[in-house]
């Protein structure tokens, strides 16, 4: 038996494969690609733009939107990972692990992201303090954890063949093991989601217990049952606020919780669903962006000065 050859690649069959169904699904992710890119070129200049965004929460934002550009930039890559290809050893675990650890930047940038909005409204005092002296840290927590755990399989901990030398056959299984796989998904990935949607839902909850007690301090100094204009602005700005969460959830984190389980659907609905859940995960960014104030009064300062320049001063319709 050959073993330097066992387990190469026949090209041609991974060529066919290619033609078959990488294309298409590599024509669906570049528009996807190219809106999160713009869209997070748009957030690094939103923030740059914003003297009231330059501090540590201004900072980790920009963090996040860089992460984001980069899981924008590897999104095209993601189809041709479903292609068993003959490359060397280093070049084969580096094709996998570079969208591995961007993706994994991007959940670490997205979790301290809604940490750093927790401690600002549970603790606005002493989170802001605690925060002060430790941005910096948290800033290369957030890019050196992953670059530490993406490098694992480099390190050794891979499942590449012993007896396969030269180029041989590039394929996930042979750069993630199992373990390795499981330890990713449920003790890294799913794990920060879960924190983030906790984290949420506590400031849901924050938010609930405040509103009822404005209310019943205006019920207390107004007369009659009727319910005052004031109620109902909260109870829809609270409505809102529930509503866009759900949403998010259920366009961005399900479609990319779909991915981290769709290995046991086939290949192909594998590769669909990992670019899929990928570029949802990735327009969280820009969901968090429409919510910051500091945020879009940048741009609306900007449209305001266009909208002088061009002679109308009333704006744009």
């Amino acid at each position: 038996m050959n073993k330097s050859g066992e387990g190469c690649c026949n090209t041609s069959v991974a060529g066919d494969g290619l033609a078959s169904h990488q294309l298409p699904v590599l024509w669906l992710t570049l528009p996807f690609s190219a809106v999160i890119v713009v869209g997070s070129l748009a957030l690094v200049v939103g923030i740059a733009g914003s003297k009231r965004l330059h501090n540590s929460a201004g900072w980790f934002f920009l963090s996040l939107a860089v992460s984001d550009l980069a899981t924008g930039l590897v999104l095209p890559s993601v189809p041709g990972l479903s292609s068993d290809t003959a490359r060397p050893y280093c070049l084969c675990l580096l094709t996998y692990l570079l969208p591995n650890f961007v993706v994994l930047s991007l959940l670490a940038n997205l979790l301290l992201v809604h940490a750093d909005r927790y401690l600002h409204v549970v603790h606005p005092l002493r989170g802001r303090a605690w925060l002060r002296g430790r941005a910096w840290a948290a800033l290369l927590a957030v890019w050196l954890l992953p670059l530490s755990f993406a490098c694992l399989p480099l390190l050794g901990w891979n499942s590449w063949p012993a007896q396969l030398t030269g180029h041989c056959c590039c394929q996930s299984g042979h750069v993630f093991s199992s373990a390795y796989i499981y330890l990713e998904v449920y003790g890294v990935l799913m794990p920060s989601i879960l924190a983030m949607g906790a984290s949420t839902a506590a400031l849901h909850r924050l938010a609930r217990g405040q509103m009822r007690r404005i209310q019943r301090q205006h019920r207390a100094v107004q007369s009659g049952p009727t319910i005052s204009p004031l109620e109902q602005e909260l109870n829809l700005r609270y409505t809102r606020s529930v509503a866009g969460s759900l949403l998010i959830f259920t366009c961005c984190w399900l479609p990319y919780i779909a991915h981290l389980h769709g290995r046991f659907l086939g290949a192909r609905a594998h590769i669909v669903l990992s670019c899929l859940g990928i570029a949802s995960a990735a327009l969280v960014p820009f969901a968090l962006a429409l919510g910051n104030k500091d945020y879009l009064q940048t741009w609306a300062r900007v449209r305001a000065k266009l909208c002088r320049r061009a002679g109308d001063p009333q704006g744009w319709p």
